[in-house]
């Protein structure tokens, strides 16, 4: 993990971990660009909510952003929006985006009652879902501040919680079932990470977020690391959502025209 990635990590934690309790098990997704960005601040100052993919592609919008009202505001270090907004209650969902262009968006893990539907372990889906809408979300980035589509960024995807836990994934005749979890995690944090340019992910964000997810795949289920065995994960998922949610609600919606 890089120490700027380190860094942003550090201070999402003391926010985590505010009301002396926290969700032990999440994801988390993060984008450093390999030199601060210099974005116009009146722009910044202005960004959100627009700058978040809309609400009728991903419910609450990415990041986050409405939840019967607003839930994020700007401070000294940047934008910073969690549910929930109360300080007596630990956050499920933060993100932040700083004024030199680093972002990060964490949320607690909705498979981690081990008597719930994936058994305690994590889905493929959940993790196609984070990287997929991060990385659409910098094309978003990218177009809004005109930033230098040569900038190199480092993608981040960490797995909090994952001692005794698999990944696991859509049955091949019903996908509201999963699979086996196959190997199970030895340690309690997996951390994985690609390093691509600005233009590249403008050029392609679904390639480069089945990347990052092949990525920290590899130690426990390498039978998902290749781009075509993500994206059948992929067009399972969008189906699921699409019969089992119709539009009420949605997770990949930015993928309707692609």
């Amino acid at each position: 993990m890089s120490m700027d990635i380190a860094a942003l990590t550090r201070d999402i934690d003391l926010i985590w971990e505010r009301a002396g309790q926290k969700y032990t098990m999440w994801r988390q997704v993060t984008a450093v660009a390999e030199r601060p960005l210099q974005l116009e601040r009146t722009k910044f100052a202005n960004a959100f909510p627009s700058l978040s993919i809309p609400a009728r592609q991903v419910t609450h919008g990415f990041p986050i952003v409405d939840v019967s009202g607003p839930v994020h505001s700007i401070g000294p270090s940047g934008w910073t929006g969690m549910v929930p907004t109360s300080l007596d209650h630990p956050p499920g969902y933060i993100w932040t985006l700083r004024w030199s262009g680093e972002f990060l968006s964490r949320e607690k893990c909705w498979e981690a009652d081990p008597t719930g539907a994936t058994g305690g372990n994590l889905h493929i889906s959940s993790l196609l879902t984070i990287a997929l809408a991060t990385t659409h979300f910098l094309v978003r980035m990218a177009q809004y501040f005109a930033i230098d589509l040569s900038t190199r960024y480092t993608l981040g995807l960490d797995l909090h919680g994952m001692k005794g836990r698999g990944l696991v994934a859509h049955n091949s005749a019903y996908a509201a079932l999963v699979g086996s979890p196959g190997q199970r995690s030895a340690e309690d944090h997996l951390h994985a990470s690609i390093t691509v340019s600005l233009g590249e992910i403008v050029a392609d964000p679904v390639t480069h977020g089945l990347r990052l997810v092949g990525e920290a795949a590899i130690p426990l289920r390498p039978d998902l690391v290749s781009n075509n065995a993500l994206q059948r994960e992929l067009e399972a998922a969008c189906e699921y959502e699409k019969t089992t949610y119709g539009s009420s609600i949605r997770a990949l919606g930015f993928l309707d025209q692609k």
